[in-house]
């Protein structure tokens, strides 16, 4: 199992729409046994990487790192995860409006109830 040690993250120039744009990943470092396996690795796809030139990035990459982007410079992640967030709002004025429903129906068919047996 690893044991993760810290957060990093890493900086990379992409080709995006025929201009260089920065894209910021965060990568986890690990104290497990293929670490140094693993650099020695990230060293050679960063000599390939120069070899070939910059990455082209899809336009799904670029708007998932301008959505972590801005979740970070609003300080948005809190607000999204659990019952704080859109969804579980949303819900609830769907419930709490169910349940006005639920009273004005009530209290229409109490009515009709009172009229009719006052016809009676």
């Amino acid at each position: 199992m690893k044991n993760l040690v810290r957060k990093q993250k890493v900086i990379e120039e992409r080709r995006f729409g025929g201009e260089t744009v920065q894209v910021t990943k965060t990568k986890w470092e690990t104290s497990d046994a293929n670490t140094a396996r693993r650099k020695a690795h990230d060293r050679l796809d960063h000599v390939l990487d120069l070899i070939a030139g910059k990455k082209e990035i899809t336009a799904t990459e670029k708007s998932a790192q301008e959505w972590d982007q801005f979740k970070e410079k609003n300080k948005l992640q809190d607000s999204l995860k659990g019952g704080t967030g859109l969804l579980a709002k949303r819900d609830f004025l769907e419930r709490t409006d169910h349940r006005r429903f639920e009273i004005e129906r009530d209290a229409r068919n109490a009515e009709r109830a009172k009229r009719d047996a006052e016809g009676k």
